[in-house]
């Protein structure tokens, strides 16, 4: 069974290569299923991660979101993922989603030039970012690969 979160991603990537735009609706969405999620995984006491990562994520990003390097719909999306994820999970969300953006926009920039308008479609490395939390976290959890990165182990 596919991860929510990874679903939400998936029909965030579509939207924002559709229209440009990551809609309100699935970010409320998804963080009613990522409440939803946690209390029937965790129980109730983990539905208190939701509004603390939203205000770390939040604080962490709105600098970014000021200088104009990350739009309104990539810091909802990195809060949306964040709110699925366990605490230790939140810097390195971060960190991969830049460390995979860079690569990501050469690439978009050099392929697809004329069809994106000088804008970085953030939700993919966001996609890949919270992937490799998610699974760097199953393989620590039962200690098949090295865990670094934290995830959900």
């Amino acid at each position: 069974m596919l991860h929510p979160l990874v679903l939400l991603l998936l029909a965030a990537v579509v939207c924002d290569f559709k229209g440009a735009i990551i809609p309100n609706r699935l970010i409320t969405t998804g963080m009613g299923l990522a409440a939803i999620w946690l209390f029937a995984t965790e129980g109730g006491s983990a539905l208190i991660r939701i509004p603390l990562h939203a205000v770390f994520l939040l604080v962490c990003l709105w600098p970014l979101y000021q200088l104009g390097g990350l739009g309104a719909g990539d810091c909802k999306l990195l809060m949306l993922a964040g709110t699925f994820l366990p605490t230790k999970s939140m810097i390195p969300l971060i960190m991969g989603s830049f460390l995979i953006a860079l690569p990501f926009a050469v690439v978009e920039e050099r392929i697809l030039r004329d069809t994106i308008q000088g804008k970085v479609h953030f939700s993919v490395p966001v996609l890949f970012a919270a992937l490799g939390n998610l699974l760097w976290g199953v393989a620590g959890t039962f200690g098949h690969l090295p865990y670094p990165f934290g995830g959900l182990g």
